[in-house]
C-alpha cells in the first residue's frame, strides 16, 4: 500500500513555516487523488508548509521520502511537479547555484561555517523554527540520498517525468560515476529537441561538479544540431573543459537569442538558456573579453530587463577590474574601452527603463542587488 509508513512519522512536533504539520499526511496522500484540483491544491499547502519563499522547514526533510515513493510509483498522477518538488526541498531555489552547480562537501563546509558563525540567539531562533543551515544539509541530503532510484524514470514513458528527472539527477555529483553514464546512455533514445537539450545540460552540469570522464564527443557532434537549443546546451556542456573556437561560437550565438530559446521551455536557468549562456561565456571566456563583452551587449538590447538580468550578471563579471577593489572607486577614465561600453549597454537596458515603474520594483531590487555584489 502506498504512503504506508505515514502514520509512524510524528509529524505534529515538526516545524512548519505555516499550517498544522498533523495535515501533513492528508496533502501528502491527496496528491494521488482522482481530482486535478485536490491534487493542486495539496502541491501548493505543501510549498507554503515546508517550502516558504525558499526556506525549507524541518518537516521538509520527512516529506522529501515520501515524495520520492509517489514518483517512484507508476500509479501517480502527475509526477513531473513532484520530481521539481523534490528539487525544491533538497536545493531551494536551484537556479542560484548556476552556471557552475553543488559541490556537495562544499556545500556541506559553507553550511557547517554559516552554523557556526551564528550568535546564540540567531542558533536558538533557528532551533525554534525549525530552519537555518542544519535543516538545509538534512534536506539537501535526504534527497541525494534515494537520487539514484530516478535512473529508470529517464525512461518512463511520460516525458515531463523524463525531462524532471533528469533535470533532477544533474545536481547530486556524489553519484556521478552512476549518473553520468545513466544520461549518457539516453544521448540517442531522446528525438525531440527539448529533452535532448535538456539531457546534455544534465550531463555537463554532473561531470562538472562529480569530475566524472564524459566521452566528449557525443556533446560535440551535438553543436552542428538542427535545434538552436540542442547546439547551445552541448556548448554549455563543453565550456569548463573544451572552450574551443566552435563552443564559442556557438555560446555567442545562444546568448544573443533570448527570445528563440526561451520558447522551447526548458526548465534551466527558469527558461533562460541564452542567459545561461552568457553566465558561462562570463566565467569561461574572460580571456576573450574584448570578444564576448560587445555580443553580450548586443544581446542586451534584444531582451528585456528580466531576460536581460544574467546577460548583466556576465556583463559586470567580464568587465571587473580584477584588482581587489574592482569598482570601488573606480571611474569611467579608469575602466578600458570595452568595459565602458558595457556598462553604457546596461545603463540602456535596464528595469529603470520600464514604461511601468510600478511592475518593476522587484526587477528593479534584483539588479540592486547584483550591483552591490559586484561593487
Amino acid at each position: 500500500m502506498a504512503l504506508e509508513g505515514l502514520d509512524t512519522i510524528a509529524w505534529s512536533e515538526l516545524e512548519t513555516a505555516q499550517g498544522d504539520p498533523a495535515e501533513l499526511p492528508a496533502h501528502l496522500r491527496a496528491l494521488r487523488s482522482a481530482d486535478p484540483e485536490e491534487r493542486k491544491q495539496a502541491r501548493w499547502s505543501l510549498y507554503g508548509m515546508v517550502f516558504q519563499q525558499g526556506t525549507r522547514f524541518k518537516a521538509a526533510i520527512q516529506v522529501i521520502p515520501f515524495l520520492y515513493e509517489l514518483v517512484l510509483d507508476p500509479d501517480t498522477p502527475e509526477r513531473g511537479p513532484l520530481l521539481q518538488l523534490i528539487l525544491h526541498l533538497g536545493l531551494g531555489y536551484e537556479d542560484a547555484h548556476l552556471p557552475v552547480g553543488i559541490s556537495s562537501h562544499e556545500l556541506q563546509a559553507a553550511l557547517a561555517e554559516l552554523e557556526q558563525s551564528m550568535s546564540p540567539a540567531e542558533a536558538a531562533q533557528c532551533q525554534e523554527l525549525g530552519v537555518g543551515p542544519v535543516v538545509d544539509w538534512g534536506c539537501y541530503e535526504t534527497a541525494a540520498f534515494q537520487a539514484l532510484e530516478l535512473i529508470p524514470l529517464l525512461a518512463d514513458p511520460d516525458p515531463l517525468v523524463r525531462q524532471m528527472s533528469a533535470y533532477l539527477l544533474a545536481w547530486f555529483p556524489g553519484e556521478g560515476c552512476t549518473i553520468c553514464p545513466a544520461l549518457e546512455a539516453r544521448l540517442d533514445e531522446e528525438s525531440e529537441p527539448r529533452h535532448l537539450a535538456n539531457l546534455l545540460l544534465a550531463l555537463g552540469l554532473q561531470a562538472q561538479q562529480s569530475h566524472h570522464e564524459v566521452d566528449a564527443a557525443l556533446l560535440r557532434e551535438r553543436l552542428d544540431h538542427e535545434s538552436l537549443a540542442v547546439r547551445v546546451a552541448a556548448a554549455i556542456s563543453l565550456a569548463p573543459t573544451d572552450l574551443s573556437e566552435r563552443v564559442m561560437e556557438v555560446l555567442l550565438e545562444g546568448s544573443g537569442e533570448v527570445e528563440a530559446l526561451a520558447a522551447e521551455g526548458l526548465t534551466w536557468n527558469g527558461g533562460d538558456l541564452a542567459g545561461l549562456a552568457g553566465l558561462v561565456l562570463a566565467i569561461h571566456g574572460r580571456p576573450a573579453r574584448e570578444r564576448v563583452a560587445p555580443a553580450l551587449a548586443a544581446a542586451l538590447e534584444g531582451a528585456d530587463p528580466a531576460r536581460g538580468l544574467d546577460l548583466t550578471q556576465a556583463l559586470l563579471h567580464l568587465i571587473r577590474p580584477e584588482d581587489e577593489a574592482g569598482f570601488v572607486g573606480k571611474r569611467g577614465a579608469d575602466l578600458d574601452d570595452t568595459a565602458r561600453a558595457a556598462l553604457a549597454a546596461i545603463a540602456d537596458h535596464g528595469p529603470w527603463t520600464l514604461s511601468d515603474p510600478a511592475g518593476g520594483e522587484a526587477l528593479f531590487a534584483e539588479y540592486a542587488q547584483m550591483f552591490a555584489d559586484y561593487g
